[in-house]
C-alpha cells in the first residue's frame, strides 16, 4: 500500500510540472502476476520504464476497454504500452505476449 501511495504522489508531482500526461505512451515489458478480467486489472512485475523515470517494480494496471487479453496467462512475459490517464491512473492501451525466438 505504501508503494502505491509513493507512486501516486510522484505522478502527481510529474503531472503538475507537465513531465507526464495522458497523451504520452510508454513501452514496457514485464511478467504477469495476476489477472482480474471482470475489474479490468492486471498485476505486472515490470522492468524499468525509462521514459517515465520509473524503476522496476510490481504494480497494478487498468486495462483500456480496447485491450483484449487473448490467451495471456499468469507467469507469462508480456510487452505493453501504458499511459497515465487524467485521474493519474496507469492504463494499458496495448498488450501482447513476448514471443520466444
Amino acid at each position: 500500500m505504501r508503494t502505491k501511495l509513493i507512486i501516486a504522489v510522484m505522478l502527481n508531482i510529474l503531472l503538475m510540472f507537465g513531465v507526464a500526461n495522458a497523451t504520452e505512451q510508454h513501452a514496457a515489458k514485464g511478467v504477469v502476476n495476476s489477472l482480474d478480467e471482470s475489474a479490468r486489472l492486471i498485476s505486472i512485475t515490470h522492468e524499468p520504464v525509462k521514459t517515465m523515470g520509473m524503476p522496476a517494480m510490481t504494480m497494478d494496471f487498468l486495462l483500456a476497454d480496447s485491450v483484449e487479453l487473448g490467451s495471456i496467462k499468469v507467469g507469462e512475459a508480456v510487452n505493453f504500452t501504458v499511459i497515465i490517464d487524467s485521474k493519474g491512473r496507469f492504463v494499458i492501451t496495448k498488450f501482447g505476449q513476448i514471443k520466444e525466438p
